[in-house]
């Protein structure tokens, strides 16, 4: 990713958890259209966090040992414009919502409102991810259905890297188990990409059952 400076959309369908963007959110009597789609095919989805600091994401995403990389979503959205008119696609921002019970109101008639709410609702479960979502799809003002154009930025059904700015990576966090082989191979591949990118080491917090992040010098190995 920061090799490589790109973003990984990954397709709707393949999601990890078995129940995102699952077809039972919504009530398919509730449509009013006729040729609603019967799968996400050409839904692409960012997944996001708004905290770096998550006992139980650095836990079962990297054992401790990786990283998080902070990114400057406003560049981000301005470096995804030329993809976006290329693509003939739609970029969306959306806040996950965490739901208890799988909710089918009136309210979801509407078509934009209804893919809205399949993109982004998630079980409760969930919720210390605090998610956010960059998501590439059809167009959903309307009701028709525009394929994506397949071309290079898309790898396969799956999963699509799109390269972005350097400038728009602005933070990295290093685990606490981090291999120091890794922390300096991956602190200069950050520093190459963007000088500014400020530089973390994750370590426990002496008080509580927490872990904080610790400024780094720039030129720290």
């Amino acid at each position: 990713m920061l090799e490589n400076t790109n973003l990984q959309f990954t397709n709707a369908d393949d999601l990890n958890d078995p129940f995102d963007c699952h077809p039972s959110l919504i009530d398919k009597s509730l449509i009013k259209y006729n040729n609603y789609p019967k799968d996400r095919y050409n839904t692409m989805v960012c997944s996001l966090s708004k905290v770096n600091n998550s006992i139980l994401m650095w836990s079962y995403y990297g054992n401790h040992s990786g990283v998080c990389i902070g990114i400057d979503i406003d560049k981000v959205k301005q470096n995804l414009q030329g993809h976006i008119q290329l693509l003939n696609v739609e970029l969306l921002e959306l806040q996950v919502q965490y739901k208890n019970i799988i909710e089918k109101p009136d309210i979801f008639r509407d078509y934009r409102e209804m893919i809205i709410y399949q993109l982004s609702t998630k079980a409760d479960e969930w919720k210390h991810e605090q998610e956010v979502r960059l998501v590439l799809s059809d167009p959903i003002s309307s009701s028709t259905s525009v394929p994506l154009r397949k071309d290079e930025i898309y790898v396969n059904h799956s999963i699509s890297r799109i390269v972005i700015g350097g400038e728009c990576f602005e933070s990295l966090y290093l685990g606490i188990n981090i291999d120091k082989t890794d922390k300096c191979k991956i602190t200069k591949i950050a520093q190459h990409i963007n000088p500014q990118m400020k530089i973390y080491q994750m370590k426990p917090d002496a008080d509580e059952f927490k872990i904080k992040a610790e400024l780094l010098l720039q030129d720290s190995k």
